[in-house]
């Protein structure tokens, strides 16, 4: 979201970002022209309010919400709707966030997207992976997996060129990836299997995770290893849904072996 508020920013044309649901009647939070915050989803309309069921030390939490706007329940599903609203009649929006000194809220995850280590800390893999992807720009997609293990692990993708009839990913990397890799590593390479098993790439991209790591709130969140897949994520290769959103249950499964190896005597 970010870089495509700042890529319309460059070119004047501010962008207003609103956060809703179908059960909020759609906006609850607003970016406006002459108030907006890069990154944020804005800040609560007129008279709704919010709050953060607090989940970490650096206040994100779940999304919580309440107003005439928000809807009364699921029709037909007591129990369900028992369960969406809190003892004060706020909206469980299932959205992890937290707002700023200034009141923008900043969504950070999904609380079924939640991971919980061996040690029992809650991480949103959301804001790692965003992270790891701004220090290193030849990724395209970062996917944390820690869910009860001793320490986090990531599995990375690099951004290649896509067919566009089929929509699947070809191994020939980008021309950005493939000139980031020439200034980075001094070796030139044109596709992903000959980049994924290169030493001076991996030293690179440990570098880029090692000054993610440095945004970790705690030991917990700090990601210790890394596997470079052999093809991105995509729609046609389960790993994407129709919307483009991640499909973490089916990564799990696609890559069960690559998880174990990670975690070899662990």
């Amino acid at each position: 979201m970010r870089d495509t508020q700042e890529f319309f920013l460059s070119l004047n044309i501010p962008i207003c970002d609103v956060y809703g649901l179908s059960e909020t009647s759609a906006p609850h939070t607003v970016n406006l022209p002459d108030s907006s915050r890069i990154g944020s989803a804005g800040r609560n309309l007129t008279g709704v309010r919010s709050k953060i069921a607090v989940l970490d030390n650096d206040g994100n939490g779940e999304i919580c919400m309440y107003g005439r706007h928000v809807f009364m329940g699921y029709l037909g599903l007591r129990d369900e709707t028992q369960r969406t609203f809190d003892k004060e009649n706020y909206f469980l929006s299932g959205d992890i966030g937290k707002f700023d000194q200034d009141g923008y809220l900043f969504i950070t995850g999904r609380v079924k997207e939640l991971l919980k280590t061996a040690g029992g800390e809650k991480i949103a893999p959301l804001a790692l992976e965003d992270n790891i992807k701004a220090e290193l720009p030849i990724v395209s997609q970062a996917m944390v997996i820690g869910d009860k293990r001793k320490f986090l692990s990531v599995f990375l993708t690099l951004k290649t060129e896509m067919d566009i009839k089929s929509g699947k990913p070809l191994d020939t990397l980008t021309a950005p990836a493939q000139a980031w890799i020439e200034e980075k590593c001094k070796v030139s390479v044109t596709t992903l299997a000959q980049a994924r098993y290169l030493d001076v790439l991996k030293k690179e991209i440990q570098r880029g995770i090692d000054k993610a790591n440095l945004k970790a709130q705690s030991n917990a969140q700090v990601v210790r290893k890394f596997l470079i897949l052999p093809v991105d994520f995509s729609v046609p290769g389960g790993e994407l849904g129709p919307t483009l959103k991640l499909k973490r249950p089916s990564v799990v499964e696609k890559y069960a072996d690559e998880i174990e190896e990670l975690y070899d005597g662990h």
